[in-house]
């Protein structure tokens, strides 16, 4: 979990075991992975608490941009809550989180705007009451039908060179 702060834990001597202990125990702690051994091995954890680790590790050098495909599949629903919780108190600190997903219920309780995209180009822009369950999935069918999706996306075919 400390591979990216490796550099803030170093003491005089090098890396401080000590330091690094803390700090890890600190993320287990705030982002509630279970069990709280901050010498668990990563495999024997529950995927929830995977996940959870996993964005603990890379949240933690305060990123300025935050990319995600599907960060709750298959995880329990108390994982899903308090990674949803974390998210959304980083999305409240001002860092921009892009998240791809199929799964609507996480998209209408995760953000803030959603972009339906069909075709490779944007079908729907859904902000404020329009970011439902069920209207973010009437966007989704109604871009599988559309011929005509509202806004083009640059979709040139890349050039190769030699």
């Amino acid at each position: 979990m400390t591979l990216p702060v490796l550099g803030k834990l170093r003491g005089v001597l090098g890396l401080s075991p000590a330091r690094e202990r803390s700090h890890v125990e600190g993320l287990v702690r705030d982002w509630d992975v279970r069990p709280a051994d901050p010498s668990a091995l990563f495999g024997t954890l529950s995927g929830g608490n995977q996940q959870k680790a996993v964005l603990a590790k890379w949240m933690q050098d305060d990123p300025t941009l935050v990319l995600l495909q599907e960060p709750t599949q298959g995880i329990d629903v108390g994982a899903r809550a308090a990674i949803f919780s974390m998210l959304r108190r980083r999305a409240d600190q001002g860092v921009p989180i892009l998240c791809a997903s199929t799964d609507y219920d996480q998209l209408a309780q995760m953000c803030d705007r959603v972009v339906v995209l069909a075709h490779g180009r944007v079908h729907d822009v859904l902000t404020g009451d329009r970011i439902d369950r069920d209207v973010i999935a009437a966007a989704v069918v109604a871009s599988l039908v559309d011929p005509a999706p509202s806004s083009p996306v640059d979709s040139s075919p890349v050039k190769e060179t030699a």
